[in-house]
């Protein structure tokens, strides 16, 4: 079981989420992704700033660097993907709520985590 620590969600930036996505937009075609290829589908400018950007997603796992036979790239954890849809559940506006017992509720629906 993954456990979600729900706090870090007010800490992620749009740049974030746009890496996130881009990581995720790139996993339908590789098993790897490449950081070039996060960097042209996430339209952040600088290139230093999508490296600062993929360097703290990594710190906070939801984003796993690994080297390949081929190539080295990026892959989206599971707490990646979790963000990703609490993301799209704010933007939605609906009510969220985290407790502490790792119950989330959202919309009468209740998830387990």
């Amino acid at each position: 079981m993954v456990k979600l620590d729900a706090s870090q969600l007010r800490y992620l930036t749009r740049d974030h989420f746009r890496a996130l996505t881009a990581v995720e937009m790139g996993m339908r075609n590789h098993e790897l992704v490449p950081r070039a290829l996060v960097y042209s589908i996430s339209g952040i400018n600088n290139g230093s700033s999508i490296n600062s950007v993929l360097l703290y997603l990594c710190d906070k796992k939801l984003l796993t660097f690994e080297r390949g036979k081929r190539y080295d790239g990026y892959r989206l954890t599971y707490s990646g993907y979790d963000f990703l849809a609490l993301n799209v559940l704010r933007a939605r506006g609906e009510r969220l709520s985290v407790s502490i017992s790792r119950f989330y509720f959202s919309s009468n629906i209740l998830f387990y985590f």
